[in-house]
């Protein structure tokens, strides 16, 4: 249980390099990692060195003696291999020696592989081997401690000078060992999914994909997916955190107030991009009425806040009395009904007072045209039980889905809220940020 399991194959300058006096990968590895079970692949050439000097077992004796760590040695031979530049052999042996391995292992045992040691054929045999069938392995390079290739000189030495030289047994050596993460096929294409969710603003979708990768896989980026779900599901408190622990600020507007009617515009600007037509269209009536009511505030120095109360549901209600109390503003918001204004406070009471009170004409035209389409849209949702499609909702209102955001976009330009054209890209900006991380993660292992 727990047990470190290596796979290694045997190169040239195993177990030590005769020309830097330095451990090879293999005794490096082992040096670093101890695992408990070495598992030594050898071709005819690398078993002719055994046969003559013990080499490989002696210093890893050697090295036993020196850590305390005993170690099980595994030989496995290839007397024939004279080949050892014949990728296609490497891939299909080596596959069933780690199959065999791997499901013979517990679920708590770690296996690595040395992809330092052996030929180019071997070392590309490996990582062909981790990234198409998706191992749970660890990947092991060792650099080279001049930092560049090793000579191979396979000339006879003396082992046991040999190993009484080997800078690496000084007690201030340097751990060259790199674990090297070298993503599967299946996570390469997982991540590529997770991308095309994110630009298609689904982040549901890519965080249910990311939560089933493993956590070395998705760790650099699944929170930000995380922080995009809880800023989609206007949750900004959440967000907030996220983007704190992330060192990453997508929030253009800071004003508390300001920034929920801003942020709940962007998530219906993505509605429409996600293509719920349904769902845009019911989230037109709510954010209409409240620019109205920023709008008569802010062009009209009307706070109709004073002339409603909020119940605990969060619906606003007409305050009657104090209504009744302001005569203008009674006549204003009742326009040419037949009776004063009771119930919910509605986008077409705050119209009324809007014509009433605004000069405005440019203004004026784009509140009534608003108004009108968000009647429509308000009669499709309710009425309609059939799919909604563009097409559709043209046909009702008039106008293009586009052409409603872009009138919600323009309604923005009367209130206080100070906005600029780029701040309507916040989300387009956050997830290229997010996709450039994810694609960083497959460049730089993270």
């Amino acid at each position: 249980m727990g047990r470190k399991i290596l796979f290694s194959p045997v190169g040239g300058t195993d177990p030590i390099s005769q020309n830097n006096l330095h451990d090879g990968a293999l005794l490096h590895i082992c040096r670093w990692y101890k695992p408990d079970d070495v598992y030594m692949y050898m071709s005819d050439e690398i078993i002719k060195k055994r046969d003559a000097d013990n080499r490989y077992i002696y210093c890893l004796d050697r090295l036993s003696e020196k850590t305390g760590h005993t170690m099980n040695y595994h030989e496995i031979e290839r007397p024939d291999l004279d080949k050892v530049y014949d990728f296609n052999f490497f891939y299909n042996d080596f596959k069933k020696e780690l199959d065999q391995i791997i499901g013979e292992a517990d679920e708590s045992d770690t296996i690595y592989l040395n992809i330092s040691s052996g030929t180019p054929a071997m070392k590309s045999g490996l990582l062909v081997l981790a990234t198409l069938l998706d191992y749970r392995c660890k990947l092991i390079q060792v650099v080279t401690p001049v930092g560049k290739m090793n000579e191979h000189n396979h000339d006879e030495n003396d082992i046991e000078m040999l190993w009484e030289l080997d800078e690496d047994n000084d007690d201030d050596a340097v751990n060259r060992c790199r674990v090297v993460y070298c993503p599967s096929l299946i996570e390469i294409q997982q991540k590529d999914i997770i991308k095309k969710h994110v630009t298609n603003y689904d982040y549901a979708a890519a965080l249910d994909l990311a939560d089933d990768m493993s956590e070395e896989a998705a760790c650099s980026f699944i929170d930000l997916l995380r922080m995009a779900r809880e800023r989609q599901l206007l949750n900004l408190s959440e967000f907030d955190k996220y983007q704190k622990k992330l060192g990453v600020d997508f929030s253009p507007v800071k004003s508390s107030n300001e920034r929920n009617y801003f942020e709940y515009a962007l998530e219906l600007s993505c509605k429409l991009k996600r293509g719920e037509y349904a769902d845009f269209i019911r989230g037109v009536t709510p954010i209409v009425a409240d620019l109205f009511e920023l709008i008569l505030k802010s062009r009209c120095s009307i706070d109709i806040s004073a002339y409603y109360r909020v119940e605990k549901n969060g619906a606003k209600k007409w305050d009657t009395y104090k209504i009744s109390a302001d005569t203008e503003l009674s006549s204003a918001l009742q326009g040419d009904w037949n009776e004063p204004v009771s119930g919910n406070v509605g986008s077409a009471a705050l119209l009324n007072a809007i014509l009433y009170y605004s000069d405005d004409v440019s203004l004026n035209e784009l509140v009534q045209e608003v108004r009108d389409v968000e009647e429509k849209v308000r009669n499709i949702a309710a009425h309609q039980i059939v799919s909604i499609n563009e097409q559709m909702i043209k046909s009702n209102t008039g106008f293009t889905p586009q052409r409603i955001i872009n009138d919600i976009k323009r309604l923005f330009s009367y209130t206080n809220i100070r906005l600029k054209k780029e701040f309507w890209d916040s989300y387009d900006d956050m997830n290229s940020y997010i996709t450039e991380v994810i694609s960083q993660s497959d460049v730089e292992g993270m």
